[in-house]
């Protein structure tokens, strides 16, 4: 960070130029503060198994590496627009989207997410305050060479350590995943989506017509469909 001479406080006896110039003031300083708070953001996974004894576990690790880049850049920009951030937040959530799965046609992404509840009295996993649902519209598909990806701002007065994001069910059950095979979400090999988990999407033709709402109950096939294969802490 630059050195140079701090800015004062605000004061009641400011004239509306003097708050002018300290507002410029201290929005001069916000790149290099943002760029360190983001500089402390570190990549958490609490599970690591052995190189190649999960092959999606891998995957993942390597597009994070790949998005790393990028992903710094991306969070000092929301903590340029939002400093404060950095003391209400207890993490980001970077949803990566499979790059060999990706469409255009994308609209919109819902993901809901089943907080751990702490352990207090009356508190149930069922409580609705333990569930966070999120959407994103495709402004907030971050496009980076190594593929797209949301952050998802997990706040600290609801987030505990972990959290659930349930994947869809097939019959018969989805193959495990291969580097390098075929994507398996719907109608793959004969399966048949028995439910829809805890992603959710829209293309932009769904928008203007009415169709395939989230949350609607119904198990039909959609024009676009998502599904969560991993998610961490798990």
């Amino acid at each position: 960070m630059r050195s140079g001479p701090r800015p004062r406080c605000a004061r009641r006896s400011d004239s509306p130029a003097d708050a002018f110039g300290l507002r410029n003031t201290v929005r001069a300083l916000l790149p290099d503060v943002a760029a360190c708070m983001a500089a402390l953001v570190t990549y958490v996974h609490n599970d690591d198994p052995a190189s190649g004894t999960d092959a999606l576990f891998e995957h993942v690790k390597d597009l994070s590496a790949e998005l790393a880049g990028h992903l710094s850049m991306t969070l000092k920009s929301l903590l340029i627009t939002t400093p404060g951030l950095f003391a209400t937040t207890k993490g980001f959530g970077v949803a990566i989207f499979e790059p060999d799965s990706w469409t255009q046609r994308l609209y919109s992404l819902q993901l809901r997410k089943q907080i751990h509840p702490r352990t207090a009295p009356g508190e149930t996993a069922s409580d609705p305050s333990r569930f966070d649902v999120d959407r994103f519209l495709f402004p907030l598909f971050h496009n980076a060479a190594a593929g797209r990806y949301v952050v998802d701002i997990l706040d600290d007065a609801r987030y505990d350590d972990e959290f659930e994001i349930d994947g869809s069910v097939f019959d018969p059950p989805r193959p495990l995943w291969t580097r390098g095979g075929p994507g398996f979400v719907l109608g793959s090999g004969g399966a048949k989506l028995r439910q829809r988990g805890d992603a959710q999407a829209r293309s932009g033709e769904d928008v203007i017509e009415q169709h395939n709402r989230f949350d609607d109950g119904l198990v039909l096939a959609r024009q676009i469909e998502a599904d969560v294969v991993r998610w961490n802490p798990n």
